[in-house]
């Protein structure tokens, strides 16, 4: 981060995400057998804000909020017809950095981060029926469970003020609500400006 670093902070990122495959099972079926949702690349925003303590006896540290909003959109469901959905995918975080100085204008960082995830989605397919063809499937995905994430980037110092920021998060949150036990996972590539007062 630039020279004016100690005090408060307020920054901006967009996110393009990218989700692990995920298990269901969904209750309408009698046999209950498990699906496989694939995903598209996700898009989206966080905010944050925060405040930077400086140097102290653990290191350059900050401390924030983080707030995001991801939307992924239903790819492929594994052996099943017309797939289609989507997911709002909603997480709020309490970030610790660490932030190594390097003596230039850049400034490589680490996060650890604890909170929440809220999904809020829908899928649909066709599902074979020997006996009367295809017939419709679907499922709702909604939900608050509790998340954290692991993230590494890179700050640059534009001027005293602004940082541009370039850095990678790895989210999970496991989840029953698929009725497999699944774990949500999603790692973010985040773009973005940090603003100091």
């Amino acid at each position: 981060m630039s020279k004016k670093s100690k005090g408060f902070y307020v920054g901006a990122a967009g996110v393009a995400s990218f989700v692990d495959d995920f298990d269901f099972t969904n209750g309408r079926s009698s046999s209950n057998v498990g699906h496989t949702i694939e995903w598209d690349t996700g898009w989206g925003g966080v905010l944050r804000g925060g405040y930077n303590y400086g140097s102290t006896a653990i290191g350059n540290v900050r401390a924030e909020v983080e707030l995001g909003a991801r939307r992924v959109d239903i790819d492929n469901i594994l052996d099943q017809a017309n797939p289609s959905g989507d997911t709002m995918l909603y997480s709020g975080m309490i970030n610790g950095a660490w932030d190594f100085d390097t003596g230039t204008e850049f400034t490589p960082y680490l996060l650890l981060g604890l909170g929440f995830a809220a999904a809020d989605g829908d899928l649909a397919y066709d599902k074979d029926n020997p006996t009367s063809g295809p017939t419709q499937q679907d499922k709702d995905f909604a939900g608050i469970i509790p998340a954290g994430q692991l993230g590494a980037g890179v700050g640059y110092a534009i001027n005293e003020s602004i940082d541009a920021t370039a850095g990678y998060s790895f989210m999970a949150a496991p989840t029953d609500d698929s009725g497999a036990s699944e774990t949500l996972l999603v790692h973010s590539v985040l773009l973005g400006l940090n603003y100091k007062f």
